[in-house]
This record gives structure tokens, sequence and C-alpha cells, in this order.
């Protein structure tokens, strides 16, 4: 039981310290071994009801201890159960298999990626227009495994890589990259971080936005951006003009007016960033009824995918 109860308290004490994280930085991505292990919830659930009949059937003759132990026991599997539920409702892999599904088949949309966005020199719509961005934050196992999705139902997408980041290094991204090279539907652009990595220097960050923007195109066409949300503005670059997209002959991926926007940032899932969170079933209705002649940008994290 003591064996046990102390592979419990350890997974526990890891969840409850990822909870607090998310809680101070109002970001889930922080907890990123948290989301590592989310498909194991289950096990950890068995492990701790095997340790809560250890407690009843051990020999503590205590009752208080035994209370105790029960209490930590239930508060330990708390936070996981919690946590597994709301991603089982909302962030299976499946349930984006048939948000895509929805989009293919749906003939009231057209889908278009941004490249496809700039080519059409403002012309009008004649349908509804949605296009997908991927964020990938921290995972690139789940960024591939919604990539091969994407290329399965021909889903015009961009998949914005970071090129510093707390679960990846770039040298892991070139091999993805050169696979993006290969689809007509896939696209690559650069997910920025630079004022954060020059700690809020924007003389050094100017620079150094040219010297990882020129490191990315020497294995992919990157012409749209996206800032990353973190401690530091890194968005200031763009919209303070410290540097100049025109010169660089790039597009923000924040600056194609769109009239909707569908988000999961945050943990929730966002129709438009001021109506607050909504479910993923909610998505699914208004992308099946869109409004005609509208632009919806739908921006989704892989990492938050299982």
């Amino acid at each position: 039981m003591n064996s046990l109860f102390s592979v419990i308290l350890i997974i526990g004490i890891f969840c409850f310290y990822s909870l607090l994280w998310i809680i101070y930085y109002k970001q889930y991505r922080f907890a990123s071994y948290l989301f590592d292990l989310l498909p194991y919830y289950p096990i950890f659930s068995i492990l701790n009801g095997l340790t809560l009949i250890s407690i009843f059937w051990s020999n503590i003759e205590n009752s208080t201890n035994k209370i105790l132990l029960t209490i930590i026991s239930i508060a330990l599997f708390s936070p996981q159960f919690i946590l597994f539920s709301k991603w089982r409702r909302n962030y299976i892999i499946a349930k984006y298999e048939k948000l895509l599904v929805e989009l293919a088949t749906n003939d009231k949309i057209e889908l278009l990626s941004f490249e496809d966005y700039l080519n059409r020199k403002n012309k009008p719509f004649e349908k509804t227009i949605v296009i997908i961005r991927h964020d990938v934050d921290i995972s690139l196992n789940r960024a591939k495994n919604m990539m091969r999705l994407d290329k399965k139902y021909g889903i015009p997408a961009t998949y914005f890589f970071r090129n510093k980041c707390e679960k990846y290094k770039f040298d892991e991204i070139i091999p993805i990259l050169k696979d993006i090279r290969k689809y007509d539907n896939i696209y690559a652009g650069f997910h920025f971080s630079t004022l954060t990595n020059t700690e809020g220097d924007i003389k050094t960050a100017k620079s150094r936005f040219k010297e990882e923007l020129e490191i990315f195109k020497k294995h992919a066409t990157i012409r749209f951006i996206a800032a990353h949300g973190d401690m530091y503005k890194n968005r200031q670059l763009v919209t303070d003009k410290i540097i100049n997209l025109e010169e660089l002959g790039l597009h923000s991926a924040y600056d194609i007016n769109h009239d909707f926007y569908l988000s999961e940032a945050g943990g929730l899932h966002h129709f438009n960033r001021e109506e607050g969170g909504i479910t993923f079933e909610d998505q699914i209705k208004i992308l099946s009824n869109p409004p005609k002649g509208k632009l919806i940008q739908i921006l989704i994290h892989p990492d938050w995918w299982f």
C-alpha cells in the first residue's frame, strides 16, 4: 500500500503543481508535460482506486489516519479527473476530424489558405470563406497528427512553428518543413517570440527577427507570421512597425480582416474573442450554417489534441 500511495502522491503533486502554473499564468500551454500525460489519466484513476481499496483493507488501526489518507487520495484524484473529462469532451483528435468533415462537405463553405486569400485580391465572396491556422506551441507529434488529417481531407492549413520553445528544437522542425513542401494544401509560417527571446530588448529583437526568419527560409517558403503570446508582447514588433513586413515580403496572420474568429486559445473554445467559452459542438453548429459572404478564421493549437 505504501508504494502504491507513493506513486499516486507523486502523480498528484505533479498535476497540482501544473494546475498552479495554469491558474497563475492563465495559459494552459505552460503545463506542457501535463498534456503529455493526459491519455494516461484513466490509468492513474485505476491506481487511485486501488490505493483507496488498499487503505480501506489496510492494517492501519488509527481511523483518523485512514480518513486522512482517503481524503488525500481523493484530493489527488480530483484534478486528474477534471482535466481528463474536459479534454475528452473537447479535444479528442477524432473531434477535430469531425470538424474537417464538416468543412470539407459543406457546400456553403469555401476553404482557403492565407496564400489563397491574398491571391484573390479582394474579390467578393460568394460563399463563407474559412481559413485554418495552427499555432504549434509545444508538440510536433500532435502537429504531425493533425497535418495527416488536413492532408487526408484536402484542407488548406498553415502551421506556424516556433524557432525556440520548451519542447522542441529547430532541427526537429526541418524534416516537417521538407514534408510540407511536398503538400499542395499545407503551408508553413513563423510563430515568432523574438521579443521574449531578447527579454524585451527591441533593438536586438529587430535584428534577431531577421536572423530567425532567414533560418526558416532556408527550409521553407515563409510568407506569413504570427506572434506567440508570451510574457512579452511579441506582436509589438509588427504593430509598432519595428520590423517592416513589406520589406521582408511578409504578412501577419492578424492582418487578415476576418468577420468571425473561432479559437481554443487558453483552453476554451471561443466564438470571437469577446464572447467567451463555448463548446466544441457549438463550433460545429456555427460552421454547419455559416454566414454567407463572411470570412471565418479558425485557430487551432495541435498541442491540446490527442
